[in-house]
């Protein structure tokens, strides 16, 4: 290809960085992905990419000068230094880069492909920086130009946001791998109590969070998106479930369940299944403490392949849950297909159950249809007394949310104190004529 290779391409950089030019001169990086590569790759060869390739790379070396450095850095990639150039006049070049690759397309064995490319780019000086750190930057910014439709260019300036958000995901890539190799991740448990008096049994929602080396614990929102965008998900789902049949195996005389959230990656994996299946086989642990939760959406992406793969954890004896219920367009034509156990009713229509009425409705309708099915019905995101006795009068079975108890670490869970507390705290059911006397009130 004529082109420098990657370490050649490094040591170019690191020159401009590092030497002294008595003023400090501005270059560019940028970093070139071809959009629709393996689309030609698969329907055309191997052969087809490399001569692909091949064009690309004289459709680049055409519109920059003979001083800038080009480089194929593996499969569809090309970096590009331009020495001492202004950023203003490397953006036109970049965009003939672009006009040029596009108007040429590329033809193969009488097959026409529309080709385009992403680029992402920034300037750099003398300065401390490795190149690493400036190739992430450029890499993630090709990334955001490729996000947003392709055939574009992003260039990295100051304080920019998209790619310093694409970075910090980036970023946690490694922190979630660190979570495995250096015992990073810990589990937390959130009570589901029933709201009948005379149910004792222990129900807790197991939840993930991340301990960083100063002890500081953060939440699952920070980190699994970047696990679902890296396709680490499944890896973490793994984990909690291995974590959580071992504590079930060091606990034997504990009267528990324990509910799990699989996530959607994880529902559709042939892998997973087998290694679930497989886990709670070979466990001697009492199947029926573990309920699993996924959510309607997930379901709903392959509802056949999610029903099989139910039914045969559920004829090992472990349950389900339905998750975030409601929020679907299709929930009540296809939850009768769903063979779940528990429905836990989206959180947003909780929360409005006191102030809106439909909301109100819209919850009772979901527990009648629920308990027409022979499933009992969560509420989460409780946080008072009066959503209490709202709930009680929409025949809602259990709640949970902060009203019942916050999430700890399960290290601290011990049944018997637990069962008491639960006990304790669950509050007293209002007198049968004010609830009536409070419901005229709000009709």
């Amino acid at each position: 290809t004529r082109f420098l290779n990657r370490g050649a391409f490094e040591q170019r950089f690191e020159n401009l960085v590092t030497e002294d030019y008595g003023t400090n001169p501005q270059h560019v990086l940028a970093y070139l992905d071809v959009d629709q590569f393996r689309i030609v790759n698969e329907t055309g060869g191997n052969t087809a990419g490399d001569v692909l390739l091949r064009q690309i790379g004289s459709i680049i070396k055409k519109h920059v000068r003979k001083s800038d450095i080009l480089s194929r850095l593996g499969g569809d990639e090309f970096g590009l230094i331009m020495p001492f150039f202004d950023i203003d006049k490397a953006m036109q070049v970049m965009q003939r880069i672009l006009i040029g690759i596009q108007q040429a397309g590329f033809e193969w064995e009488d097959k026409q492909y529309q080709v385009t490319a992403s680029i992402g780019a920034m300037a750099f000086g003398q300065m401390n920086d490795e190149y690493p750190d400036f190739y992430s930057k450029v890499t993630t910014a090709c990334a955001l130009a490729k996000k947003n439709g392709g055939n574009q260019y992003h260039y990295i300036g100051e304080n920019d946001e998209g790619v310093m958000a694409q970075q910090v995901s980036r970023d946690w890539v490694a922190g979630i791998m660190k979570g495995f190799t250096e015992d990073r991740f810990c589990l937390y448990v959130q009570p589901i109590i029933s709201m009948d008096e005379s149910d004792r049994s222990a129900h807790y929602e197991v939840l993930i969070r991340y301990r960083k080396p100063d002890g500081t614990i953060v939440s699952p929102a920070d980190f699994l998106p970047s696990a679902e965008r890296y396709n680490l998900i499944e890896k973490i789902d793994t984990w909690v479930v291995k974590t959580i049949i071992q504590w079930l195996e060091d606990h034997r005389d504990q009267e528990i369940m324990f509910s799990v959230n699989l996530s959607g990656r994880s529902l559709g994996s042939q892998t997973f299944h087998k290694f679930l299946y497989e886990s709670l086989q070979q466990s001697d642990i009492k199947k029926s403490a573990l309920c699993f939760e996924i959510t309607e959406t997930s379901v709903v992406e392959n509802v056949e392949k999610s029903v099989e793969f139910i039914n045969s954890i559920k004829r090992l004896g472990a349950k389900f849950s339905l998750d975030d219920f409601g929020t679907g367009l299709s929930s009540f034509s296809y939850l009768k297909r769903f063979p779940v156990d528990f429905l836990k009713i989206d959180g947003e229509f909780v929360r409005d159950i006191i102030e809106n009425d439909t909301s109100f409705v819209f919850v009772r309708s979901m527990a009648e249809v629920g308990h027409s099915l022979d499933m009992k019905v969560i509420a989460e995101f409780v946080e008072s007394d009066t959503m209490f006795d709202r709930l009680r009068e929409a025949n809602i079975d259990y709640i949970q949310g902060y009203y019942v108890g916050k999430p700890a670490p399960i290290e601290s869970l011990e049944l018997k104190t637990a069962v008491v507390k639960k006990t304790k705290s669950r509050p007293k059911p209002k007198p049968k004529t004010k609830t009536k006397a409070k419901k005229k009130a709000k009709q």
